[in-house]
């Protein structure tokens, strides 16, 4: 896996550049998988806080048809 990450990072960059452009590559996933259990978490609080919010539905009674 580092391998391919790393083949992809370097992927049209000159030579002398390839450090600092697998770090970058590195940086980039750990933002892109810490944005993603952020937004899992926001998700799920969201989720449970708004559906905590919506009123139960009730029976509508008719009596007034008698």
């Amino acid at each position: 896996m580092r391998e391919h990450i790393a083949r992809v990072a370097v992927a049209g960059v000159p030579p002398e550049h390839w450090g600092i452009a697998i770090s970058r590559m590195y940086l980039g996933l750990g933002v892109i998988f810490f944005s993603a259990v952020v937004f899992y978490f926001a998700q799920r609080y969201l989720g449970r806080k708004l559906q905590r919010g919506t009123p139960k539905p009730r029976m509508m009674r008719f009596n007034s048809f008698r």
